[in-house]
């Protein structure tokens, strides 16, 4: 949500006039769960949004329920990173790593480590703007002011932490991604686009593997313009070569 924006009822209200007071619009035997999970939301998300205010009519404060609930889950994607699922394994008395780094061909598929990784988000019938990438590439957008987030295209070196292990499928977060692409389309993917990892993630090395990984696997000899001073400092102490 773009800095500065509004989320506003959907309906203006009006006088109640003579409307039951026992309609499902005023009251519920829901009212009291709805409106707690309403104040919760509300806490999450900056306070310069507008939204419903606890004493009005409860119909409104459901309506909002949708676009808080959505603000409310940007701010967590931001911090901890949008949830995500992929398939995976861990051996007996084996623990969960801090994080697994996946690297998505979401061009060919033919760079994809380990194989099969671009179709990682396949366990997914959502669509692109649902999918933990988009939602990542959408908290690194805001952050970084840029126009438009990342698309799905290019090889991304993504950054995950799993936290369940159910049916040979983790279930984690996507906390950090790179983004390669081939820009003079020669088959070699040498120009870093984008770089991200969820604040809550950050001063762990998450970064530094993920660049690390994608110069392992790609000759990487570039990285795209502008550069935030966030990342001018993060490439200046693991790939300071790829700086002007």
């Amino acid at each position: 949500m773009p800095d500065g924006a509004t989320i506003r009822a959907p309906f203006a209200l009006r006088e109640l006039g003579n409307m039951a007071t026992d309609s499902p619009h005023v009251t519920s035997k829901l009212e009291g769960p709805i409106r707690d999970a309403y104040r919760a939301l509300r806490a999450l998300v900056p306070s310069a949004y507008e939204t419903a205010v606890d004493d009005e009519l409860l119909a409104v404060v459901i309506d909002d329920l949708d676009a808080i609930y959505r603000a409310a889950q940007e701010v967590i994607d931001a911090e901890h990173g949008p949830r995500m699922s992929w398939p995976g394994d861990l051996n007996d008395g084996e623990d969960f790593p801090p994080f697994t780094i996946i690297v998505s061909d979401f061009d060919t598929g033919v760079h994809s480590d380990p194989a099969g990784a671009h179709c990682v988000e396949a366990w997914s019938a959502e669509e692109w703007r649902e999918t933990a990438r988009a939602r990542a590439a959408l908290a690194y957008k805001r952050e970084s002011r840029w126009d438009v987030p990342p698309g799905p295209d290019g090889i991304w070196v993504i950054a995950t932490s799993p936290y369940q292990l159910t049916n040979d499928t983790f279930l984690g977060t996507l906390v950090g991604f790179v983004v390669v692409h081939d820009r003079d389309h020669d088959g070699a993917y040498e120009s870093i686009a984008h770089i991200w990892t969820a604040s809550a993630w950050r001063r762990r090395g998450i970064a530094e593997q993920m660049i690390r990984t994608a110069r392992d696997l790609m000759p990487i000899n570039a990285v795209e313009a502008p550069i935030t001073a966030n990342g001018r400092a993060l490439l200046g102490s693991v790939a300071n070569d790829l700086l002007d």
